[in-house]
């Protein structure tokens, strides 16, 4: 008798524990879940403040373009990055030195002529931007015209323009300059090779000197 009811009491202190362990299971997951800190420390928003940000989690973004991301100003400054879009820096490799082929002022003709050059190498199949100022001038006392482009081709070969025609147009004044400003893109162009980038420009009628000019160009690789 007195071992059966030693089972019975065992059961029943069994019993009880089970029970306040799972009423209590609750409050202890609820706390767990709420928790004000995170190993001591709180969170902020997405937009708070970098002040307000010191010693804080920082919670991602809840809505916009950055839904999922954190703030952008996040980090003070980015690590240096060996590669640009998954390209090495020797990809973007700018030329920007321009020279006229004649110190002097150059008279244009009915034909056109070539009177500022600029190189820039390319290493892999690449946009060619350019950008050149050209400044042109008349000392007759004629109603003048002129027209200027830029053109791009290899060392020794053969040029094409890749730009519009820009005019300049000189009234019946003696004395006139104007400045023309020229902008292009190549797209398609192959890698491996130095290119000229050409400033060609042509009388259409009465009498227009060049004076001077400048042609910045660059690649910009193309990636598939």
């Amino acid at each position: 008798m007195t071992g059966s009811l030693r089972k019975h009491a065992a059961a029943i202190v069994v019993a009880m524990v089970t029970a306040a362990v799972t009423a209590a299971a609750p409050a202890v997951a609820g706390k767990i879940v709420n928790a004000d800190t995170l190993s001591g420390r709180s969170g902020v928003g997405c937009g708070a403040s970098v002040a307000n940000r010191i010693n804080h989690y920082v919670a991602t973004c809840a809505t916009g373009d950055r839904a999922g991301f954190l703030p952008n100003n996040i980090i003070r400054k980015a690590p240096d990055a060996d590669k640009l879009d998954g390209l090495d820096s020797t990809s973007f490799i700018p030329f920007v030195d321009g020279h006229s082929q004649n110190p002097t002022d150059v008279v244009l003709g009915s034909t056109s002529k070539v009177v500022l050059t600029a190189l820039v190498h390319v290493e892999q199949t690449s946009t060619v931007v350019a950008m050149a100022s050209v400044d042109l001038f008349t000392t007759s006392g004629s109603a003048s015209q002129a027209e200027c482009q830029l053109a791009i081709g290899p060392n020794g070969g053969l040029h094409t323009p890749f730009t519009q025609l820009t005019f300049a147009d000189f009234p019946g004044t003696q004395n006139y300059d104007v400045q023309l400003p020229i902008v292009g893109s190549a797209s398609g162009v192959q890698g491996g090779h130095d290119y000229n980038i050409l400033l060609l420009c042509k009388l259409d009628n009465g009498a227009v000197k060049y004076d001077r000019g400048d042609i910045v160009a660059w690649s910009v690789p193309e990636v598939a």
